[in-house]
């Protein structure tokens, strides 16, 4: 009888382990289609996830290659890419209203800033996502209906390079690392 029901404990085990490795791919894949499906109708230009990883069960995730293309009326570059980006959130903090994130790291950020004489690339890009999100956007409330607080303790953004001016003028700019702590 203790032979039978360490077998089945056993079996428990690799049947919850087997299905958070299912869960987490699918997950994974529900991530990076949502991202590129969604994103292009939100940015009014095309965007394209290469990778996600999440783990819900210890709150982290990572994204891949993620490129922004330039709005209409601009270059046929991206607006912007981000090489990968990683976040690691305190799990049950997400449940309350005040979301604790333990640290945001942002590597191999490419901006690409375009400008005329009133307008820029970024700005047409913003508008695009204002445009779409004024229909009805709240600011995220709690269930007792106060706003979400958001406590970042650890910010990183490395590697990063901007490129500044108009077509054969652009200048490419490094930029310098930059830490933020609380």
């Amino acid at each position: 009888m203790k032979t039978l029901l360490k077998f089945s404990l056993l079996g428990l085990v690799v049947l919850v382990l087997g299905a958070y490795f299912v869960l987490a791919y699918a997950l994974d894949s529900a991530v990076k289609a949502g991202v590129n499906g969604f994103g292009p109708k939100l940015t009014q230009t095309k965007v394209v996830l290469e990778g996600a990883r999440l783990s819900p069960l210890t709150g982290s995730g990572t994204l891949t290659g993620l490129t922004v293309g330039n709005p209409a009326g601009w270059s046929e570059g991206n607006a912007f890419s981000l090489g990968k980006v990683h976040v690691d959130v305190e799990p049950f903090s997400v449940f309350g209203d005040h979301i604790v994130i333990n640290e945001i790291i942002i590597d191999e950020p490419v901006f690409n800033y375009e400008t005329k004489l009133v307008s820029s690339n970024i700005k047409d890009l913003l508008k695009n996502i204002e445009n779409f999100t004024s229909s009805g956007a709240k600011e995220p409330t709690a269930k007792s209906g106060k706003p979400i607080k958001f406590v970042v303790k650890k910010f990183r953004l490395t590697n990063a390079k901007a490129t500044l001016g108009v077509g054969a003028a652009a200048v490419p700019v490094p930029l310098p690392p930059v830490s933020l702590d609380n």
